[in-house]
């Protein structure tokens, strides 16, 4: 996992709210003059007895980060100070809540 060393880039909101028992991925396409960083995630489920959520990030294919989260009090917000990046240039970038049978993901994310 590196750091971006441009903190001066913008922050672009991405969002993927799908259909009852679906993952919710948010992708970004490679770019051959940028490697992506993640400023912020939110992830929840809009059934909280779930009780436990898994939130993936891949760049170029590789998992670079993965964490389970405590789904019936919320707490799938992640912040970044200095941006998540393990990837490359020309590397697409994929955010993936997984799946839970019954319930509605909702995942938000800031990249820069």
């Amino acid at each position: 996992m590196r750091t971006q060393k441009s903190l001066d880039a913008e922050s672009t909101a991405y969002t993927h709210n799908p259909a009852v028992s679906t993952a919710a991925v948010i992708t970004v396409a490679a770019d051959e003059d940028h490697e992506w960083v993640i400023d912020e995630m939110d992830a929840s489920y809009d059934d909280p007895t779930q009780g436990a959520g898994t939130l993936i990030v891949s760049a170029g294919g590789t998992v670079i980060w993965k964490r389970q989260f405590d789904a019936v009090n919320n707490v799938g917000q992640f912040t970044f100070k200095r941006g998540l990046s393990g990837g490359s240039k020309n590397e697409a970038l994929v955010i993936t809540l997984l799946a839970v049978t019954g319930a509605t993901g909702s995942l938000n994310a800031n990249i820069r």
